[in-house]
C-alpha cells in the first residue's frame, strides 16, 4: 500500500503525485428516499428565469419542482467567473451529500426539474419566438467530467415523453475549459411543447458514488419575443461573495481584538467581482456597508460617487478601504459584522415587451433583476479564529495509519484553548465513529515542551458544513505560534478527512507528517475547517470541597520562589498539561520550584482561608 496526504474533494479534483495530492472522494452510502420524494407542482407561466443568487443551499421552489432541492444544491462560491453569484451544482450525491450508489459506477445522477409551465398562454404568433437559453461549466472549483458523462437537456412533450433536446447530436459538444460558462440556446418551437403541462429537465450522467464528474448550471431563462442572438441582458450581477475584512482570517478571538494597540493591522480592504450582462456601456455606481447584526446597528458606510462605466459582458473588480477599527465596540464581548457590497445599476424588472415606436415598456413583476445586485458576507469578532468561510467544497484527509496533519495559529495574547471545532464531511462513505488522535502542539521540536495535550476522539458527522465541538480539558494555555492538528488511528488504509474550503487560502499554515518529519504544504490552496476556540476562564483542578478565594502571589513573574500571603495548608504546582512540577515548601509561605525554560504553570493552593487558583509565569531560577 502507497500512503499519500491526499486533499480530496467534495467537488473533487485531480492533480499529479506530490507530497498533498488532490483527489475525488467516494462513498458508500446509499441513496434512500428520493425515487419517493413528493414533487409538488405548482403550474406557472413565461418567463422562467433563475439566476441562483438567492439560493443558499436549496433550490427555490418557484421555478422548480421540489423534488429537485432533494437531489441539487445551490450556492455561490463554486463556479469560476459565473454570470450571477450563485450556481446549480450536479455531481454524483444528493443534497445531503449522501451517494446515490455505493459502487463506482456510471448512470443518472442529479437532476434538475422545471415546475410545469403552461405554454397554451403563449400567443400563436409567437411561439416560433420561445427560445431557453442557459450558462453551463464543466468542472469549475470540482472535478472534471470524463468524457462518457454528461449533462443533457430534456423537453417534455404533450404525450408526455420526455425528449433530449441538448446535446443535439455526436457533433454537439461540451465545452470543457473549466474556467469558463458558456451560453446555449434552445429553440422550443414544435406544437407538442406547447401544453399546459410543459417541462424541461436538467440530467447529469456521471460517477454514482461520490462529488465527481461536476457540471455547474447558471442564468436559466426562457421567454417569447427572443432570438439565437437575445443575448443581452439589462442586468448587472456580483458573482461572489465579498472578500473577508481581516487580515488573514475569517473569524478572530474579541482579546486579540482589545489588545492590539494599531487595531488597523488586524483588518484590509475588500473587494468583489460585478459582471455586466448587457452588451453595451453601463455606468454603475456602489456603496459598502457593514452592519453590527447583533446590535441591528450600521458601522459604516462607503459610497463611492464616482461613477464606473462597466463595458460590454465586462467582469470588474470593485473593492473598498479596510473598516475603521474606531468605529468598533471595544466594550462589548462580541461582534458579529456583516459585509455588504450593493450596486445601484438602474437594473429593473426583466422586460415583457417594447411597444408604441420603443417608447413605452412592459416589464414582468415576477423577474426582478435587482435581486443579484447585492452580495454579502459575515464576520465575527468573538472567542475563536478560523480561516476559512465556513463552506467545503473539497475534503483534505489522510489514509496513513499513524499519518498527521497540522493547522497553524498565531495568537497576539495568550489565552485558553479549550475546544476544537472540525467539520468531518462524509468521505469515502460515512466517516462516523473513526478513531483520531487530536493533538495542540506548541512546535514540531519533537521534545517534552512540544506537545500541549493530546486526546482521543471518534468523528461525528451531524451535517453538511455543520461544525463538531471537540473539548480540550483542561483548558490549555497558548502564545504565539501554535497548532492544532489530527493523527490518523485507523489501522487501516480508511481515508480521514475534515472540510476544505476552497474560496479561501491558508495553505502555508497546513503541516504534514507521514514518516516522523514534519513538512509544509506547497502545492494544494485552500483552509480547512478546523478552529480553536478559547475561554477567559483559568483550569482548576486538584483541590476539592473548599471555598474559593483571592490570595496575594508574588512576583508573578517568578524565578524560581513563589510568596503566598497566608500560610499554606497544601499546593500543587502544575504545567498546562497537568504535569507535576519539581518544587518544595521552603517555608510556611514561600514555594520554590525547578523549571528549565520560561513556561506558564497552574498553582493550586490551600490555606487557612480557602483554596486558590493561580498562572504562574515561571522562569528558571537566577
Amino acid at each position: 500500500m502507497k500512503y499519500f496526504v491526499v486533499f480530496i474533494l467534495l467537488l473533487s479534483a485531480s492533480v499529479g503525485f506530490a507530497q498533498l495530492q488532490v483527489k475525488p472522494l467516494k462513498g458508500s452510502e446509499s441513496k434512500s428516499s428520493k425515487s419517493n420524494a413528493r414533487l409538488q407542482s405548482t403550474t406557472i407561466t413565461l418567463p422562467f428565469w433563475d439566476d441562483f443568487s438567492t439560493s443558499t443551499g436549496a433550490i427555490d421552489t418557484t421555478w422548480w419542482l421540489p423534488g429537485s432541492q432533494v437531489q441539487v444544491i445551490a450556492k455561490p462560491g463554486i463556479g469560476i467567473d459565473p454570470p450571477s453569484l450563485g450556481v446549480a451544482t450536479f455531481d454524483g450525491v444528493d443534497a445531503t451529500g449522501t451517494p446515490y450508489l455505493a459502487s463506482a459506477t456510471d448512470g443518472n445522477v442529479d437532476s434538475l426539474l422545471s415546475q410545469p409551465i403552461d405554454m397554451t398562454q403563449v400567443p400563436a404568433n409567437l411561439r416560433n419566438t420561445v427560445y431557453l437559453s442557459f450558462f453551463y461549466q464543466s468542472k469549475g472549483l470540482g472535478e472534471a467530467p470524463e468524457e462518457q458523462d454528461s449533462l443533457i437537456l430534456y423537453l417534455k412533450d404533450i404525450d408526455g415523453t420526455w425528449n433530449k433536446v441538448w446535446p443535439a447530436n455526436s457533433n454537439d459538444n461540451y465545452t470543457t475549459n473549466p474556467t469558463v460558462f458558456t451560453e446555449k440556446f434552445i429553440h422550443v418551437s414544435d406544437a407538442k411543447y406547447f401544453h399546459d403541462q410543459f417541462q424541461f429537465m436538467f440530467r447529469a450522467k456521471g460517477r454514482q458514488n461520490g462529488w465527481y464528474d461536476n457540471w455547474l448550471l447558471d442564468y436559466v431563462y426562457m421567454d417569447k419575443r427572443r432570438s439565437p442572438t437575445d443575448n443581452s441582458y439589462l442586468d448587472r450581477a456580483f458573482t461572489q461573495p465579498p472578500t473577508s475584512l481581516f487580515d488573514n482570517y475569517t473569524a478572530i478571538p474579541f482579546d486579540d481584538f482589545v489588545e492590539t494597540i494599531d487595531k488597523s493591522t488586524l483588518f484590509q480592504s475588500t473587494s468583489t467581482k460585478l459582471r455586466n450582462l448587457e452588451s453595451d456601456i453601463q455606468p454603475i455606481e456602489y456603496s459598502v456597508n457593514i452592519y453590527d447584526t447583533l446590535n441591528h446597528t450600521l458601522v459604516q458606510s462607503t459610497t463611492v460617487d464616482q461613477e464606473l462605466l462597466l463595458f460590454s459582458k465586462a467582469l470588474e473588480e470593485i473593492n473598498s478601504p479596510a473598516i475603521d477599527p474606531g468605529l468598533l465596540d471595544q466594550s462589548a464581548d462580541s461582534l458579529y459584522l456583516m459585509l455588504e457590497y450593493y450596486v445601484n445599476s438602474g437594473d429593473k424588472f426583466l422586460v415583457d415587451s417594447i411597444y408604441n415606436n420603443d417608447q413605452d415598456t412592459a416589464f414582468y413583476s415576477n423577474v426582478n433583476l435587482r435581486i443579484n445586485d447585492t452580495t454579502r458576507a459575515y464576520f465575527n469578532i468573538h472567542d475563536y479564529y478560523a480561516y476559512d468561510d465556513g463552506t467545503a467544497e473539497y475534503g483534505a484527509g489522510i489514509n496513513q495509519p499513524q499519518g498527521k496533519i497540522a493547522y497553524q495559529y498565531s495568537v497576539i495574547v495568550g489565552k485558553y484553548l479549550d475546544r476544537i471545532d472540525m467539520y468531518f464531511p462524509n468521505v469515502d462513505g460515512n466517516q462516523a465513529g473513526s478513531p483520531l488522535d487530536l493533538f495542540v502542539l506548541n512546535d514540531f521540536e519533537g521534545n517534552e515542551n512540544s506537545l500541549q495535550t493530546q486526546s482521543n476522539i471518534a468523528i461525528k458527522h451531524t451535517g453538511i458544513n455543520e461544525f463538531v465541538s471537540y473539548n480540550i480539558t483542561p483548558a490549555i494555555y497558548v502564545t504565539d505560534t501554535f497548532y492544532i492538528g489530527f493523527t490518523n488511528l485507523s489501522s487501516s488504509d480508511n481515508w480521514v478527512g475534515v472540510g476544505l474550503d476552497k474560496n479561501t487560502d491558508s495553505f502555508d499554515k497546513m503541516f504534514v507528517n507521514l514518516d516522523g518529519n514534519w513538512v509544509p504544504n506547497t502545492n494544494v490552496h485552500g483552509s480547512l475547517m478546523m478552529r480553536p476556540h478559547f475561554t477567559d476562564e483559568a483550569p482548576v483542578t486538584g483541590i476539592d470541597d473548599k471555598q474559593l478565594v483571592s490570595i496575594d502571589v508574588y512576583p508573578n513573574p517568578s524565578f524560581g520562589i513563589i510568596h503566598v500571603a497566608d500560610e499554606v495548608v497544601s499546593y500543587r504546582l502544575t504545567d498546562l498539561l497537568g504535569k507535576e512540577i519539581p518544587s518544595s515548601l521552603n517555608s510556611a509561605r514561600e514555594i520554590r520550584y525547578e523549571v528549565g525554560a520560561p513556561q506558564i504553570l497552574i498553582l493550586m493552593l490551600e490555606t487557612r482561608q480557602g483554596i486558590f487558583s493561580k498562572r504562574i509565569a515561571a522562569n528558571p531560577a537566577n
